[in-house]
């Protein structure tokens, strides 16, 4: 064979190759982007939900307290310190309300471990809907993440068939790669 047909299957199979190596490149970005897409639409809800968590807590009375505990905490000391909503006892920490003259250990502990609670059960019952406030801006990003998933997802089924492609073609770049370099003799 001469050396200028050598030379034209050298070069095809260096193309060959560079070409497998950019699917085998494309496919994992495309996995990557799926994947943080999807995580961008998590992270951004679950922010979007702690927010409206926050706002509920901050409207729930600390006399629900006494919903979990049963009655029995005497609570009119903790609102002449300021502290009026379930929002305003979890800011404080068990310490804190141990600062409060006529609050102790186990009073503190028992509030506390009461209004978190209370926020358990708030996040856990959390249902939202998001309105179109261009001032929102915890909201906007979750409606933006949210059109970036659902532009993205379409691919989604995609992935596992270029992770097979991705492979086999990583094996036949592997076998290709002397017949590039030119080591083979004939």
């Amino acid at each position: 064979m001469s050396d200028q047909v050598m030379a034209i299957d050298r070069s095809r199979a260096k193309d060959l190759i560079a070409r497998g190596q950019l699917t085998i490149t494309n496919v994992s970005l495309l996995a990557n982007m799926i994947q943080r897409a999807r995580q961008e639409v998590q992270t951004t809800f679950e922010a979007a939900r702690e927010q409206r968590v926050w706002r509920d807590l901050a409207d729930i009375s600390i006399e629900r307290v006494k919903d979990v505990t049963g009655g029995r905490l005497r609570l009119g000391v903790l609102r002449q310190y300021r502290l009026e909503t379930i929002a305003d006892v979890l800011v404080a920490s068990p310490s804190d309300l141990m600062t409060i003259p006529g609050v102790g250990e186990a009073t503190a502990t028992k509030v506390s471990a009461a209004a978190d609670q209370i926020r358990r059960t708030v996040r856990e019952s959390m249902r939202f809907r998001i309105d179109l406030d261009p001032g929102d801006t915890v909201a906007t990003a979750l409606l933006h993440a949210v059109s970036v998933w659902e532009t993205v997802r379409g691919e989604a089924h995609h992935v596992e068939a270029g992770r097979d492609l991705a492979r086999t073609l990583s094996s036949l770049c592997a076998g290709a790669a002397p017949a590039a370099a030119g080591a083979l003799r004939r």
